[in-house]
């Protein structure tokens, strides 16, 4: 499964399940590192590009979290 899938099937979880009993949060550790260790490749010149992709993952992922 993919980053994006991994952030797609977060949100429709918690679209289908609104009142759910208890948080439908996200580990997606990989879905969050993988692309960001590819971006950077271990470049100095890459971190801050690198730096940009994980932010907007973690943002995707928090907002899916919220339904």
């Amino acid at each position: 499964m993919s980053e994006e899938e991994s952030t797609l099937n977060l949100q429709a979880l918690n679209e289908a399940y609104p009142n759910s009993p208890w948080a439908l949060t996200f580990s997606y550790g990989r879905a969050l590192q993988s692309a960001t260790l590819k971006t950077w490749s271990g470049k100095q010149e890459k971190w801050a590009e690198a730096q940009t992709l994980l932010t907007a993952l973690a943002k995707a992922n928090s907002e899916a979290q919220r339904g």
